[in-house]
């Protein structure tokens, strides 16, 4: 990994882990192996795990010292947990990967340079399903025509706007104008 782009803090992805010793190992190890040139940072919240999450990101910790950012917390649940990532976060973007995700290893890089070149606000991806009791895999398109800019008051008013998490990254001033409520968004 390189981080030739300047020493600003490009994205801040947070993570939010409740019980997730069997996933959060495939979901650090893909934020650990990204391949790009811009700089950032995984903010890992343990939210009061009771299984060994924490024993699992210690690991990590241990091995990628200048990417993860560990916090252990009391539990209050996925949104006030996401909304404690963001207040540790320091990157101009901010995204959400959830621990039973993972990213593409140039999930970073092309998420990144899509925001840049397009000073954009939000930036969004497809995503790509696995259902593993099912045994099926589905491809869902987030945009509709492979469009580079979209108005997003009419994105989320033709209802094309999904609710993955890990698909979409923000410009920061969005999260300290709005906030996560106690179970989610």
């Amino acid at each position: 990994m390189s981080n030739e782009e300047s020493g600003v803090m490009k994205l801040s992805i947070i993570i939010t882990a409740y019980n997730e010793e069997k996933y959060i190992g495939r979901c650090l190890r893909a934020l650990s192996e990204q391949q790009t040139r811009f700089k950032y940072e995984v903010i890992v919240v343990n939210d009061g795990s009771t299984d060994n999450t924490q024993r699992v990101l210690t690991q990590y910790v241990k091995k990628f010292r200048d990417i993860f950012k560990p916090y252990c917390k009391e539990n209050s649940g996925q949104g006030l947990s996401r909304n404690f990532g963001i207040k540790q976060s320091i990157g101009e973007y901010i995204g959400f990967v959830d621990a039973d995700d993972w990213v593409n290893q140039n999930f970073v890089e092309l998420m990144c340079e899509s925001a840049q070149k397009h000073n954009s606000d939000i930036v969004v991806c497809d995503v790509h399903k696995i259902y593993v009791a099912r045994m099926l895999e589905e491809d869902v398109t987030s945009l509709e025509g492979k469009k580079e800019v979209v108005d997003i008051a009419n994105y989320i008013r033709n209802g094309q706007s999904n609710s993955y998490s890990c698909n979409k990254i923000y410009r920061r001033d969005i999260w300290q104008r709005y906030n996560f409520k106690k179970n989610g968004v």
